[in-house]
């Protein structure tokens, strides 16, 4: 229904006024459109920045937990070795403990035989001085 009535005036001023008013129509729904898309656009930007915040949250969150567990590792890590090396040590001063233990042996066996040595050497020269003797 056209906003002007036919019979108000001639037909020629009406298909101009309905091409002038069809053209303010267009303009103003294009305005509208403009606007729709301003808007859309604006709120697309407000999701993406939202999305990239909580990306950014997450982030952060996960890196604080692998910070956690990496710390956690380090700790651990560093008991374990000094559990081995306090192990290392014993395990030393266990063989130290030993070795001393087989030397002093080894040395009182020696001592043992170089005195049953001394010994024979005696009893031999004893019983050649009791043979030139008889």
């Amino acid at each position: 229904r056209p906003l002007i009535p036919r019979t108000w005036a001639h037909p020629r001023i009406f298909l101009l006024l309905d091409t002038f008013l069809s053209k303010s129509w267009r303009r103003s729904i294009r305005a509208k459109e403009k606007e729709m898309e301003k808007r859309h656009t604006l709120e697309h930007k407000a999701e993406r920045k939202k999305f990239r915040a909580e990306a950014r949250k997450l982030k952060e969150h996960h890196q604080a937990i692998i910070d956690r567990l990496l710390a956690k590792c380090v700790d651990e890590r560093q008991r374990l070795r000094e559990a081995i090396s306090r192990r290392m040590a014993k395990v030393e001063l266990q063989q130290n403990r030993s070795t001393q233990t087989l030397q002093e042996d080894i040395e009182s066996s020696v001592q043992q035989m170089e005195g049953a040595w001394t010994e024979h050497k005696r009893l031999e020269e004893e019983q050649k001085d009791s043979f030139a003797k008889a």
